[in-house]
């Protein structure tokens, strides 16, 4: 599971988001700007290698306009261990505004520090 923590004293909105998926076995993108897309084609591309959107990974929890509370966390994502298998990162590319009108921008590693191998197995998500 990823999550993204908003530490502010108020809320934020979302304005925009993009997706770089990393497949098993691909490279990373060089530039910078490149390979970043909409949400519904990062789960297509993931869903081509075999895993199930909602059923071995999810990335629906966060949207543009969706405001992220104060002290607050937001969940970006989920993957089980075998969606991980065929997917080695999913970059989350994400820009809020804030109450005074600053502009903010995090890239966030969904998979950094995954347990891509547990020592037991989990129950199902669903």
């Amino acid at each position: 599971m990823c999550s993204v923590l908003n530490a502010a004293q108020d809320v934020a909105v979302v304005e925009q988001l993009g997706y770089r998926v990393v497949l098993t076995g691909d490279t990373d993108a060089a530039d910078d700007e490149a390979g970043w897309v909409r949400r519904d084609v990062a789960v297509r591309l993931i869903e081509e290698r075999g895993p199930v959107d909602r059923a071995d990974f999810a990335l629906q929890f966060i949207g543009v306009g969706r405001p992220l509370p104060a002290q607050g966390m937001m969940l970006i994502g989920w993957f089980t261990e075998a969606a991980m298998a065929e997917v080695r990162t999913v970059h989350v590319r994400l820009r809020v505004t804030d109450r005074v009108g600053d502009t903010h921008e995090r890239v966030i590693d969904v998979l950094k520090g995954a347990d891509r191998s547990p020592r037991r197995a989990d129950p199902p998500l669903l």
